[in-house]
């Protein structure tokens, strides 16, 4: 009977490990966009039920290509592991952090209005700001340019909350880089209309 138990606990964590490492990415550790997608989809829904807000948080590592031109791609890897490790750190335990591709990295706040998603992306730049990154000794600085959009009042479902902190991440990345920027506070003008 302990034999029999042992194989089924073993069996069990193995199946558990390889469920978890689908969802995972395999370079940063964070949950991979095909997860990402379904927990949005997920808060979402959760926020119609119980009339809250949520945020969605679009990151890009300004000048990665850069990185990897100047100290090679085993150094652009170390960026991204190092963005992922400070996310994990910067934010709450019901907040989902993913890589959303490439450079990009996506955080979904549940329960967290306009105010509190440009707090937590604010302090997400600031700590890679002020955390020295080094590879093989030497030292870059790296910066990232952010874009947000709150559910519901910049988009009525999911995809639209992409498109909108889509637009406002372009909009961090044309004001210079290295900027946080809400969809709600684009003017007409910078949205093009």
């Amino acid at each position: 009977i302990c034999s029999e138990s042992a194989k089924f606990i073993k069996t069990n964590l193995d199946y558990q490990n390889v469920k978890e490492l689908a969802v995972r990415d395999g370079l940063t550790g964070l949950y991979n966009y095909r997860h990402f997608q379904e927990m949005l989809s997920y808060t979402v829904a959760h926020s119609d039920r119980y009339d809250e807000k949520a945020s969605l948080v679009l990151i890009d590592i300004d000048d990665l290509t850069y990185v990897n031109d100047t100290y090679g791609h085993q150094a652009g890897d170390s960026v991204l592991s190092f963005v992922g490790k400070v996310l994990v750190e910067s934010l709450r335990k019901i907040d989902i952090s993913a890589r959303y591709g490439g450079d990009e990295f996506a955080v979904i706040l549940p329960n967290t209005n306009k105010r509190g998603s440009l707090i937590v992306a604010q302090k997400i730049k600031n700590s890679i700001k002020n955390m020295p990154f080094r590879f093989k000794g030497e030292e870059c600085e790296i910066t990232l340019s952010i874009g947000i959009s709150t559910y519901p009042e910049n988009a009525p479902n999911n995809e639209t909350l992409i498109e909108k902190a889509d637009r406002a991440l372009y909009e961090s990345k044309d004001q210079g880089k290295d900027k946080v920027v809400h969809y709600q506070d684009l003017s007409l003008e910078e949205l093009g209309t």
